[in-house]
């Protein structure tokens, strides 16, 4: 048991690792292209950031593909396949001769790559490898999109600043293809027992099958799946639309991109606070308490956010925010794992990503904000109410909890 144990740590150590490298690039990294895509193809940012939107809905898209996917192919080759689709991807932007290439890079190769990537098989290993201390090991595995955000922008930034955006991206093409994708191949296992739970054959001959769509259908119609999307959204919302606009709303700020990119690199280290503490308060909280502790210092930084803030409140607002909202993953991954059986744990995280499409659909949004009043403050202000629907629904999420099968 100890080297099982043992084991399911390093699968859980290397899929931080390659999480940190491809979201440190795909999402912490993108508000930095902003500006030299802007002026290397003359488009406005409302523009540009429909590559980012893009590729978020595609992602919405292949979640639920994905999460049918994890319960039938091994996690390494989906995992794989994603990090190819990464290194494949960066070679065609760095050689993109107008902007609807990268556009179409985003939207295709990294919409499904980050899919095959991110929460869905991350958390899959962690349920698989543990079942003591589950939380923790989900809030552990979570933390590899963060710590990308901490590492990754401040070097990209660098390197970019010396050689240009276009053989920074062949550089992270080499990188992807002949360093992560190689360690993630070597690492990456499941547990030698992982098998489908036994059925009873007179079950099975008295209850009559179910398709796949009529299993997501039946979902979708429970109270239980909209209570947690409604806890979700806000959290989502804030750190999404924090990360893609922070270079323009630093820049609005008279704040430099050095400075700018070390405000990413707090919230991302908060988000690891975030993630792990998180699964810490869920083994020894109610569900509603970490919750409502959650949603109540998201809405304190988004407070900050409003009040045209000066480089150090930023940093603050920023590192309360990573803290709060950033704890989504270990959120949604604990809630579902609380609300639903094991079996059904890919294909309902897959709605649950499949239902953030409008999230993703927000950034241009947010842009044409700042651009019709001047300023991201009524974006912060539309974050903070939302925020406060979500703290309605803790109450019923915890309800629900208690009542659940251990």
């Amino acid at each position: 048991m100890a080297n099982a144990n043992n084991q399911g740590w390093w699968v859980i150590a290397t899929s931080i690792f390659y999480q940190a490298c491809t979201f440190g690039v795909f999402l912490y990294s993108f508000t930095f292209w902003i500006a030299p895509w802007s002026a290397e193809f003359n488009l406005p940012t409302t523009e540009v950031v429909m590559a980012m939107s893009m590729g978020n809905v595609t992602a919405s898209l292949a979640a639920v593909w994905v999460g049918r996917l994890v319960d039938k192919v091994p996690v390494v080759k989906l995992v794989c396949s994603g990090l190819m689709m990464f290194a494949l991807g960066f070679f065609l932007i760095s050689i993109a001769s107008a902007f609807w290439q990268i556009i179409l890079v985003y939207s295709l190769l990294f919409g499904v790559g980050i899919t095959t990537i991110g929460q869905l098989t991350a958390h899959t290993l962690a349920i698989r490898w543990f079942v003591k201390r589950r939380s923790v090991a989900i809030g552990w595995v979570s933390i590899g999109s963060s710590l990308g955000g901490l590492l990754v922008p401040p070097l990209v930034t660098q390197i970019a600043g010396d050689i240009g955006w276009r053989q920074t991206h062949q550089l992270l093409a080499l990188v992807f293809a002949f360093v992560v994708l190689p360690i993630a191949a070597w690492q990456i296992r499941e547990p030698a027992l992982v098998r489908e739970p036994k059925v009873d054959p007179q079950d099975q001959l008295l209850a009559p099958p179910v398709s796949t769509l009529q299993r997501y259908q039946q979902v979708l119609t429970q109270r239980r799946f909209w209570l947690i999307y409604m806890v979700l959204t806000p959290m989502v919302l804030g750190v999404y639309l924090f990360v893609v606009n922070l270079a323009p709303f630093g820049h609005d700020l008279g704040i430099s991109v050095a400075r700018t990119a070390l405000v990413m690199s707090a919230c991302s280290l908060a988000m690891i606070g975030g993630k792990i503490g998180s699964g810490f308060l869920f083994d020894h909280w109610s569900t509603s308490h970490v919750l409502n502790l959650i949603l109540v210092v998201l809405i304190g930084s988004l407070a900050l956010l409003s009040l045209t803030p000066s480089y150090p409140v930023l940093l603050i607002a920023g590192a309360l925010l990573g803290a709060s909202a950033g704890s989504y993953l270990t959120v949604s991954g604990t809630l579902v794992t609380l609300l639903y059986s094991p079996r059904e744990f890919g294909g309902v995280m897959g709605l649950v990503l499949l239902s953030n499409i409008v999230v993703f659909l927000t950034v241009p949004v947010s842009s044409a904000m700042r651009e019709a009043t001047g300023s991201y403050v009524s974006v912060w202000l539309a974050l903070m109410a939302l925020s406060a629907l979500g703290l309605l629904a803790t109450r019923r999420v915890n309800a629900l909890v208690l009542l659940a099968p251990a």
